[in-house]
């Protein structure tokens, strides 16, 4: 199975982590789109499908409860399945993200089996 995904982060080098980690967990990409934040993340989702997103929770400029939020207003986009990647564990990102849906949550730092297991979490893999 080959998927598309949207990795969303204000990190170029993250950006970077997270294609090679999914590559070293065995997820074949058939392309691998990146944002820096929520905008041109939604721009992105506004004309491109995808398999999931993988989304940082704290960015400048819109953070991942932004684009979630966002994905929300825009009921005609058919949001594809989000597994959160964050340095944040705690409630004040854990509640809101299960608000809006997100299905898996990774921890950063990671290894490439903790992107799979959540990949399989949220019925992607």
């Amino acid at each position: 199975m080959f998927l598309t995904v949207l990795i969303v982060d204000d990190s170029r080098a993250m950006r970077l982590v997270l294609r090679r980690s999914l590559r070293h967990a065995g997820v074949s990409l058939r392309r691998a789109r990146e944002a820096s934040n929520a905008q041109e993340a939604l721009a992105k989702l506004r004309v491109e499908s995808f398999d999931a997103v993988l989304l940082d929770w704290n960015m400048p400029g819109g953070g991942g409860q932004a684009l979630l939020e966002a994905l929300a207003a825009e009921p005609r986009l058919s949001a594809p399945p989000v597994v959160v990647v964050s340095a944040e564990d705690g409630h004040e990102v854990l509640a809101p993200a299960r608000e809006h849906g997100v299905a898996a949550f990774v921890v950063k730092p990671f290894e490439p089996d903790d992107l799979l297991h959540a990949l399989k979490l949220a019925g992607v893999v």
